[in-house]
């Protein structure tokens, strides 16, 4: 008996990519719709236009908008989180703990500078309390504040960091982090645009300075 094989599959590998590359189009119109606007602004209706695919396609793939949120939130999330553990591994050898710290200090920021949506999303929900936030506190900001509130602490028993809660040190970094979420207002007021690399550069390195005093402050570039 001689099988065929081959032309059925072709058929469905379109299918797939067609429905990973609309996966990615609903998921883009998504991200910014969710950090412009916040969960209850964003509509899905608003979501669809701006993917330009119809309506019911988010909810043949995501189910809700709540569903869809979260899917958002987690790529975002494990992307800055990829990010952060790949200059980890590419890391000098020897360096010491607050090397490390000084290094996740450092690409968070840069981060939070080339994905300013993150930002936004964690000011709109972190501003009262309700299911949203208590999920994003279990699946993402708790372990975060845990890591960066343990790196404070290592660098302050080494003299690196000034004395102080280790957990209002790490919301000064998360907090610093949404001035990149507020571009429109940065630019309108300084006339530069806050993505500009010597902007980001210079502020990462001051931020830098001031959460591990001893590292060389650079001369103002703006």
């Amino acid at each position: 008996m001689i099988v065929m094989v081959g032309h059925s599959e072709e058929p469905n590998r379109k299918v797939k990519r067609r429905s990973i590359l609309t996966r990615r189009k609903i998921e883009e119109a998504a991200l910014q719709a969710f950090s412009r606007a916040g969960f209850l602004g964003a509509s899905t209706r608003e979501i669809a236009k701006a993917a330009g695919v119809k309506q019911q396609l988010i909810t043949y793939h995501y189910g809700c908008k709540l569903s869809l949120w979260k899917t958002v939130v987690d790529e975002l999330f494990s992307a800055c989180r990829d990010r952060i553990e790949f200059k980890m591994r590419d890391a000098p050898q020897g360096l010491d703990g607050v090397g490390h710290l000084r290094l996740v200090v450092q690409e968070f920021l840069m981060f939070q500078a080339e994905n300013p949506q993150l930002s936004r999303v964690l000011l709109h929900e972190g501003a009262c309390r309700g299911p949203r936030l208590n999920w994003l506190i279990e699946h993402h900001t708790r372990d975060l504040f845990s890591l960066a509130t343990q790196g404070f602490q290592l660098a302050q028993m080494s003299g690196f960091t000034p004395q102080g809660s280790p957990i209002l040190l790490s919301y000064i970094l998360i907090g610093s982090a949404h001035m990149f979420g507020q571009g429109a207002e940065f630019a309108q007021i300084t006339g530069r645009e806050v993505t500009d690399k010597e902007v980001v550069e210079e502020y990462v390195e001051l931020l830098l300075t001031m959460l591990l005093p001893g590292t060389k402050r650079p001369s103002p570039r703006f």
